[in-house]
């Protein structure tokens, strides 16, 4: 079995790539010190994050986030495994047996859109409801003993592309045309 575990990068991640590249090695030494309010409110500002307990939701999401992917590499720790950790370049998919993604909905049909393969998807928020991410980090081992077995099941769902204004857009059984306050316009196919 060889195995790859995608997962793109937290939202705290992406409100730092947005920051100058001067500020933010400095945001990341902050952040790990964000238990401390001065500190906290520093980063708030320099994020441009209005909301005090915005900043704290995502510094608890990224570290729930990278608790997942640490238990995910114990796991794997005795398997041949690539762990891919952004959205760039990923190695030539069609080498591998497995495909894991680890995050949400978001993640694996991000990574569905550039392979055949089947994916297990893995969610690492208990709380999150995703449709497609049916397995969470707290039954990986579980579903890891499976693929090794070839005791698992697949689900075969249909992809859809469009496009939009020259736009091409994919997307797993619908679309959304539009969202106007307590109007949403949905094509499905």
């Amino acid at each position: 079995m060889k195995l790859l575990l995608f997962s793109k990068r937290t939202e705290l991640e992406s409100h730092i790539e947005e920051t100058s590249p001067d500020a933010k090695e400095e945001l990341l030494d902050q952040i790990v010190l964000c238990l401390d309010p001065t500190t906290l409110e520093e980063v708030t500002a320099q994020l441009n994050i209005t909301r005090q307990d915005s900043i704290d939701f995502f510094v608890r999401r990224h570290i729930k986030h990278y608790k997942a992917l640490e238990k995910a590499k114990r796991v794997l720790e005795h398997t041949d495994h690539t762990v891919v950790l952004r959205q760039g370049d990923l190695p030539p998919l069609n080498t591998y047996t497995h495909l894991v993604s680890l995050g949400g909905d978001g993640t694996l049909l991000d990574l569905s859109f550039r392979t055949d393969l089947p994916i297990l998807g893995v969610k690492y928020l208990q709380s999150s409801v995703g449709h497609y991410c049916s397995g969470s980090i707290d039954e990986f081992k579980q579903a890891v003993e499976m693929l090794q077995d070839g005791t698992y099941r697949t689900v075969k769902k249909r992809k859809v592309n469009c496009e939009i204004d020259g736009e091409r857009l994919n997307a797993v059984n619908e679309f959304v045309v539009g969202r106007f306050p307590g109007l949403r316009i949905v094509l499905q196919v």
